[in-house]
């Protein structure tokens, strides 16, 4: 066994080897058996995921451009992942891990955009969400600006998500839903915030709202991409509740996210992620206690802390077989508005929980509802991170079948191979790659 330790960015890696069921000192006496083994593992698990939490790593080990509001799925096309971000920009990386800036959706606005904003007010692009189905990529985005709320969805289609292939660009497919007609987005919801989710009968349902009279869904035509025909009425998720709303389903339950209290205010924020479930993609969904969320009830998921004061915009992705939410944080000192990546858990009553103590990690081939699909789509599975993702797996940690390889092994038994890699900024980071095809 090898058993690593990264005590910080600038760590060595220690290893002790094992035969048998036994750990081995440098003496070579056994000193831990199995059970023990495993136990300072998770200790030391808990112990990293502690620390990439803290003041110390406020951005959980991610480098580069982080500037970022309501940032959608991570998609990966191409061997790049992508993100999309409020202001129609959009950023990338080879490794989830270092993010740049790479342009924007629209070079210019779409024409029907002039008009649908009350002046003097002009018209902006707001949160987005990405797709790929029906053999390209839709682009669902809002358009609204500051405390105006007569808003509306729209909608833009691309074959390509690279700028440089001949074949970029993004095609105007115009409103999906506008705030002005009640019956499209009920009664004085503020249209915002569409996402798209997709059930496992192929049926899909966009989500969206709100800050003003809570959340809402409707089912989108595969067709067009668009709500059917004769407009039907939205679902009413929550009255009052929240905005930048996000639907999962897995562990046979239906995860209604969204967001709740004051954005945009950097150290004063007080943005968090919070939700309820149901065994139905339309609800009613409901707290732990059994409140209603149409009636603005909710769990939270993902509060604010010293360092994070506001955190949520989320969104969820897989890579790897693990969930993962995507946010915004409003980050010390300066309260500026940074995304972090983290993997998501379930406790043993199957409620949603961000503290690896509390729970396990969600296998995201279980989950149902990510219209980016498996972020590696191109067959190879592959996840980088720095040591304070010491959620990498559970279990042993262990020399692989070649004396220099360094390998995981999961609950199931199965070995991962890992190679260390070094970053210029000094941290250690853990790559790990299998050849399974990704489902």
């Amino acid at each position: 066994m090898i058993l690593v330790m990264l005590a910080n960015a600038e760590a060595a890696i220690y290893c002790l080897r094992t035969k048998g069921d036994g750990l081995m000192g440098i003496s070579g006496k056994n000193v831990l058996g199995f059970a023990l083994r495993q136990a300072v593992f998770l200790a030391l698990f808990a112990t990293t995921v502690s620390r990439a939490q803290s003041s110390g790593d406020p951005t959980n080990g991610l480098l580069g451009d982080l500037a970022i509001h309501d940032p959608s799925e991570v998609i990966k096309s191409g061997g790049t992942y992508y993100i999309y971000q409020t202001g129609g920009g959009f950023k990338t990386s080879t490794d989830r891990v270092a993010w740049k800036s790479l342009g924007m959706v629209f070079s210019a606005n779409p024409t029907w955009w002039n008009g649908q904003i009350l002046p003097p007010d002009v018209p902006q692009l707001w949160a987005g969400d990405i797709s790929f189905w029906n053999g390209k990529y839709y682009f669902y985005y809002s358009v609204s600006a500051w405390y105006n709320f007569h808003s509306c969805i729209g909608l833009a289609t691309n074959t390509t998500l690279d700028p440089s292939n001949p074949a970029y660009h993004w095609s105007d497919e115009g409103m999906v839903i506008d705030s002005a007609k009640g019956s499209q987005g009920g009664n004085r919801v503020n249209v915002i915030d569409p996402s798209l989710f997709q059930d496992d009968d192929g049926k899909k349902y966009l989500n969206f709202g709100s800050f003003q009279n809570g959340m809402r869904q409707v089912e989108i035509d595969p067709a067009t991409g668009k709500m059917f025909a004769g407009a039907p009425k939205p679902t009413l998720i929550s009255d009052g509740l929240g905005e930048a709303s996000f639907l999962i389903k897995a562990n046979g339950f239906y995860y209604y996210t969204c967001s709740r209290g004051i954005c945009c205010s950097a150290m004063k924020s007080t943005y968090q992620v919070v939700y309820g479930r149901s065994r139905n993609v339309s609800g009613p969904f409901a707290t732990r206690s059994g409140a209603s969320m149409a009636k603005s009830n909710c769990d939270i998921l993902l509060a604010g802390d010293a360092t994070h004061p506001g955190q949520g915009g989320q969104s969820f992705f897989a890579d790897h077989d693990t969930l993962f939410m995507a946010y915004h944080a409003y980050t010390a000192p300066d309260g500026r508005s940074l995304l972090n990546i983290r993997p998501v858990y379930a406790d043993k009553y199957d409620w949603l929980t961000m503290d690896p103590s509390q729970g396990k990690v969600v296998k995201a081939s279980g989950v149902v509802g990510l219209s980016g699909g498996r972020v590696n789509g191109d067959g190879r599975n592959s996840i980088t991170q720095d040591y304070t993702h010491a959620w990498l797996g559970f279990g042993d940690i262990r020399s692989g079948p070649d004396a220099a390889s360094i390998g995981l092994f999961d609950m199931e038994g199965k070995l991962i191979p890992i190679r260390p890699q070094r970053r210029p900024a000094g941290a250690v980071y853990l790559r790990t790659e299998s050849a399974s095809p990704t489902r």
